[in-house]
C-alpha cells in the first residue's frame, strides 16, 4: 500500500501530520488540517510505479511542512532484508530508535522518500560527542533538521520510482539493481578534492596520530575503547592496505607492524580475530562484553578479504618460517563462517 504523508513541523518535531492512499492514474486532495493541495499522477506498469507529487501551499504558511512518499508493508517478518547504502549523505534521514542490537523490524514496515527529509527529534551520530566525552554511536542527538516554509502557491516536488522484480540470488539482485540506478542516476560535473591529495592527506594523519606504542594502526585518536582497535570496517586490518602498495617508508612499515600485531596478539586458536582491543583487554561486539564476547563474522571477514588475506599470509610465512603453518591459518577461517553472530573462545 502507498500513502502520502504531508507533516508540519515545530522544529524538527511533527505538529501535524496527514496521510493519504491515492489511486492509480491523477489524483488531488486538500490536506485537513494543513492548508496544502497534493496532486499525484501515479503510471503504473506491470513491475513498475512511477509518481511524481507535487504539494502546493493553499496560503502562507506559518510552520514549515514536508511530503513523502511511503510503501507500507503490513506483514514484514524478521526473514526480510533490507539492502541500503551505509550512508546516504545528505539524505540519511533514518527513523533513529534505541532497541537492543542486532536490530529487527516488527511486523509492519514503512519505507518512504521525503522533500525535504527530517530526521525527527533525535539523530543517529557516530563519531566525537558533541559534549566531549568520546568517540561514540548514539541515537540521543537532537536533530537540527526542518521542513520548508512555503508562501502561497509555492509548492514542494517528488519524484519517486519503485521497481519489483525477482532475484534468486544476491548477484541477480545487484544485477538487476545496479542496471536501474544507471537509468535513474545520470551524474554531473563536480569539484572535489583529487583523490592523490585526500589520500596523502590521510596518510601523514596516521602516520601522526593513530600509530599507537604497541604497535598498530587505531582506529580513533581520543582514549576510549572503540577508538583504539576493531576488526573489519571499523578499520582493523583493512587501513594497512594502501599503505603496503603504495609507500616505502614509515607508512610501509607501521602497516606491517599492525599486521603482525593483529595475527600475533589479536587472532585466536580457532582463527578468529578479536572484535575490539583497548590496552591489553579484549573486547566483544556485544559493546564492552568481556565475559563470553559476541563476534559478528562479517567483521572478521572485511578483515580477511582477498588483499589482507594475501597480505596475512605473507606476514605470518615471515612470522613463522613455515607457508604451511600461514596456510593453515588462514585455511581454517571459512569452516566456521555459517552464523553472522558466533561465541568466540
Amino acid at each position: 500500500m502507498y500513502q502520502i504523508t504531508v507533516k508540519a513541523y515545530d522544529g524538527s518535531i511533527p505538529v501535524q501530520t496527514g496521510s493519504w492512499s491515492p489511486e492509480a492514474g491523477e489524483s488531488v486532495r486538500d490536506m485537513e488540517q494543513i492548508p496544502v493541495r497534493v496532486t499525484c499522477t501515479w503510471d503504473r506498469a506491470s513491475r513498475t510505479d512511477r509518481f511524481r507529487i507535487r504539494a502546493e501551499a493553499l496560503e502562507d504558511l506559518t510552520f514549515p511542512v514536508s511530503v513523502s512518499l511511503e510503501r507500507v508493508e503490513e506483514k514484514w517478518t524478521r526473514n526480510e532484508y533490507v539492502f541500503m547504502p551505509a550512508a546516504v549523505y545528505n539524505g540519511n534521514r533514518m527513523e533513529s530508535r534505541k532497541i537492543p542490537y542486532p536490530p529487527y523490524c516488527g511486523e509492519k514496515a514503512v519505507f518512504g522518500i521525503s522533500a525535504p527529509g527530517v530526521r525527527e527529534g533525535n539523530v543517529y551520530f557516530f563519531g566525537e560527542l558533541p559534549d566531549g566525552s568520546g568517540f561514540f554511536p548514539t541515537c540521543n542527538c537532537a536533530s537540527d533538521d526542518a521542513g520548508v516554509m512555503l508562501k502561497k502557491s509555492d509548492a514542494l516536488e517528488l519524484e519517486a520510482e519503485c521497481h519489483t522484480f525477482r532475484a534468486d540470488s544476491l548477484n541477480h539482485y545487484f544485477k538487476q539493481f545496479d542496471s536501474l540506478r544507471e537509468n535513474l542516476e545520470q551524474g554531473k560535473t563536480f569539484y572535489s578534492i583529487p583523490f592523490s591529495k585526500a589520500y596523502e592527506t590521510i596518510k601523514d594523519k596516521y602516520m601522526r596520530l593513530n600509530f599507537s606504542d604497541e604497535g598498530y594502526y587505531r582506529v580513533g585518536t581520543t582514549d576510549v575503547v572503540p577508538g583504539y582497535w576493531q576488526a573489519g570496517w571499523g578499520g582493523g586490518g583493512m587501513n594497512t592496505y594502501s599503505f603496503l602498495i603504495e609507500d616505502k617508508g614509515t607508512a610501509r612499515q607501521q602497516a606491517l607492524s599492525t599486521l603482525s600485531f593483529i595475527v600475533k596478539k589479536l587472532q585466536r586458536e580457532n582463527g578468529w580475530y578479536v572484535p575490539m582491543y583497548a590496552k591489553g583487554v579484549c573486547y566483544g561486539d556485544a559493546f564492552m562484553d568481556t565475559g563470553r564476547p559476541a563476534l559478528l563474522a562479517r567483521k572478521d571477514a572485511d578483515l580477511l578479504e582477498t588483499y589482507s588475506i594475501l597480505m596475512s599470509w605473507k606476514v605470518s610465512r615471515q612470522m613463522y618460517g613455515s607457508r604451511q603453518k600461514s596456510l593453515t591459518t588462514v585455511q581454517r577461517l571459512p569452516r566456521s563462517l555459517a552464523s553472522p553472530l558466533i561465541r568466540i573462545r
